[in-house]
């Protein structure tokens, strides 16, 4: 029965317990993401290759500080590009191309090369510890020859015969794989380890080397050989001790692990703290254990991946772990701890030591309390039937002081050409209806500025605009690396890109032709760059606009409009190309829709127009700022799309009432007074009849670009001014 329930009138308090009243409806606080926001594409040093949101120091923590500088070989003119939004602190989106024949990720196998042998015993103290001499060298068991009896300690060798037990004779080998196929899934190449001989021999016996570990990196690039981890058996005498309790309670042995990063192969690697903060962390190779101290998990495939990543909470930017792959041969590690287990059974019995081991009775559940990683029980006695050669000419040393540092990791070949190819690859799938770039919720990009691409991808990048209406693409004549072209060269380049744009228009519903494209026309020298080669002034474009529309509140900046001087001054290149067109040549460049700069004084240029390539000269669609404020409104229709499909709490005329609030919202303050939104949501009849849609027209008032004077002089006599 129920102590909440009136079952008669016996006196009693009926207790029914607090009802939470304070409850609201909880907010949801956007993602700062800015109404300029461009696409771009690089070589890294590191990073994933789907698009990420960054900026600031956001961008080099993703991808690396050799990524940006300029000198290094990831340096594109895209990179120029990045530095400068960068510099205006506007977000980006970078995606990440890879050389096809970069490869493969950093990697190491962690072997255990094992030999059934004979071994010298030593004398040991009443603890199990050996015995040293003067020297601080273990004293070997000496036998009489002829009687088989134990000689003294401190006998010579050469006076008798070694003490010999047979024990496990150990080796730890690293190693890594070498060569892969671009591409290649890591499953197809990690985690296949097969058991194989080793290179210990007795006799007619030769070691067999198992498989343990494997570590890979998370993304190509050389920049991850510079990653390692630390792997050790710790004792009662490590820094930290030993978690007995987990030794104890789980029956498995508590190793440590930490990571470790190096800025190169020439310095000393240190300690990279966890996620939460603390150099090193305790695990067992143990099946499915948890500590009861803590009720967490502690078996090292179930723990290692969210130690040093974060990558699920969608709430921060991801974070990757270096070495974020792992496979544990667990089938190996099973049939080796068995093994040693039984053989230290038998050992501790032959002696009768057991008070000197971290077994107890010889239980078969025991078996992952053996440390065989450097066989020694957890007060640092030496194991009985097994050894780790730690002396080994090839073998890895581990121990709290020792690297396990990745190699093999490969950047592939990097230059502008190739370059290129892979951008045109990687650009191309924004006309593939079914990419996840259309995935318009989270690849949130609004732009992308040719920085100077070959003409095949300058193609390439028209695709940008090609399925989704809420980007726009800035192109160039120019080529990185090319000859310079003349006022005619660019015209009719100009010509031949406004025509690829011609192949996506804006609407067919409507008949608008395309009006997302902007080519500008002129290169030069950018200042206080590290970039050498000449640029398209694209960058001084793209620099403006960052400083204008790229503020992470989603705020256009009125102080920073370049429509008028002196925000239209070109001021970060030097020798621009082609600083003078004469008149002719500027009515030809409008028409094939080239954008061009102009002398503003004797030293400086500037932009006289920024015209997109729509063709009706009468409209407002043939203004870049236009063009701008047409992306943004589209990403608002589809956020207020989100916000109420699937709504059924509404009537229809309340649904339009909050539709059109929510436009509202999305646009108030956002175009810093340029342009007036006035959304216009309906039930039309065909909705009505539906019955499971609305109608949302976003109108957007502006005004004309005025690029035309008409100067006259009047001149009139003095005494007319008086009259």
């Amino acid at each position: 029965m129920s102590n909440t329930s009136l079952v008669n009138g016996a006196p009693m308090t009926i207790l029914l317990g607090t009802q939470d009243k304070s409850t609201r409806v909880p907010a949801i606080t956007p993602e700062a993401i800015p109404k300029h926001l461009p696409k771009v594409y690089l070589y890294a040093a590191k990073g994933p290759t789907l698009p990420q949101l960054v900026v600031g120091n956001g961008r080099n923590q993703m991808y690396g500080d050799d990524t940006f500088d300029l000198r290094k070989a990831f340096a594109t003119h895209q990179t120029a590009l990045s530095n400068k939004l960068n510099e205006a602190a506007n977000a980006q989106m970078i995606e990440r191309v890879i050389p096809k024949d970069a490869g493969p990720k950093a990697n190491f196998l962690l072997s255990l090369d094992v030999l059934r042998t004979s071994v010298q015993q030593y004398h040991r103290d009443r603890f199990g510890n050996y015995k040293l001499d003067q020297f601080g060298i273990e004293i070997p068991i000496v036998l009489d020859a002829s009687t088989g009896e134990e000689l003294p300690a401190g006998t010579a060798l050469s006076a008798g015969i070694g003490k010999t037990a047979t024990c496990y004779k150990a080796k730890w080998v690293i190693s890594a794989i070498t060569t892969h196929t671009f591409g290649a899934p890591d499953e197809s190449l990690f985690g296949l380890a097969k058991v194989m001989a080793g290179d210990q021999v007795e006799g007619l016996t030769q070691s067999q080397r198992y498989p343990i570990l494997q570590f890979w990196a998370n993304s190509y690039g050389s920049y991850f050989n510079n990653c390692g981890l630390r792997i050790w058996a710790p004792t009662e005498n490590s820094a930290g001790g030993v978690n007995s309790g987990v030794l104890l309670r789980n029956k498995a042995y508590p190793f440590r692990m930490a990571a470790v990063r190096r800025t190169s192969s020439n310095t000393a690697p240190r300690v990279v703290e966890t996620e939460s903060g603390e150099p090193y962390f305790d695990f067992v190779f143990k099946p499915n254990q948890i500590n009861t101290d803590t009720d967490a998990r502690i078996t090292l495939k179930d723990i290692y991946l969210n130690k040093y990543q974060t990558t699920t909470d969608l709430r921060f930017a991801p974070k990757y772990g270096d070495l974020n792959g792992i496979y544990v041969y667990e089938a190996n590690i099973d049939l080796l701890v068995k093994q040693f287990y039984e053989a230290e059974k038998d050992a501790l019995d032959t002696n009768n030591v057991w008070d000197t081991s971290d077994l107890t009775f010889g239980n078969d559940d025991e078996a992952y309390m053996m440390n065989f990683i450097s066989a020694k029980t957890s007060t640092g006695v030496p194991y009985y039937s097994l050894m780790i050669d730690s002396a080994a000419i090839d073998g890895a040393q581990l121990s709290e002081s020792s690297n396990l540092m990745a190699r093999c990791g490969s950047d592939g070949t990097m230059n502008d050409t190739l370059f290129a190819e892979l951008v045109s690859e990687a650009v191309a799938e924004y006309a593939n209806p079914d990419s996840h770039l259309m995935n318009t919720a989270v690849n949130v990009e609004s732009i992308i500025y040719d920085t100077g691409f070959p003409v095949s991808t300058k193609y390439e990048l028209c695709k940008f605009i090609a399925e989704r209406k809420d980007t726009g693409v800035v192109l160039c004549p120019h080529v990185v690396g090319g000859r310079q072209l003349s006022a005619s060269e660019e015209n009719s380049l100009a010509v031949t890109l406004r025509t690829k744009l011609q192949n996506y228009p804006e609407s067919d519903y409507f008949g608008t032709p395309v009006f997302r494209g902007l080519i500008m026309g002129r290169n030069g020298i950018l200042r206080n760059s590290q970039y050498n080669d000449r640029l398209p002034l694209t960058i001084e474009l793209a620099y403006k606009a960052a400083r204008m529309m790229g503020a992470s509140n989603g705020q256009w900046k009125e102080e920073f409009i370049f429509d008028k001087e002196p925000n239209n001054v070109i001021t970060m290149f030097d020798d621009v190309s082609i600083a003078f067109t004469p008149s002719k040549q500027r009515n030809k460049d409008w028409d094939a829709g080239l954008n061009y700069p102009l002398s503003h004084t004797r030293k400086t240029l500037y932009f006289p127009a920024l015209k997109t390539v729509y063709e009706d000269e009468t409209s407002v669609l043939n203004s870049f700022f236009v063009m701008m404020a047409c992306i943004e409104i589209q990403k608002v229709g589809e956020r207020v799309h989100r916000a109420f499909s699937g709504v059924t709490t509404l009537t229809d005329s309340q649904l339009v009432e909050k539709v059109n609030q929510k436009v509202e919202e999305l646009t108030a303050g956002v175009f810093a007074n340029m342009f007036k939104v006035v959304p216009a949501a309906r039930i039309s009849q065909a909705d009505g009849q539906r019955g499971f849609s609305w109608t949302l027209p976003i109108k957007l008032y502006a005004n004309n670009m005025k690029t035309v004077q008409l100067l006259s002089i009047e001149a009139y006599r003095s005494s007319d001014l008086n009259a």
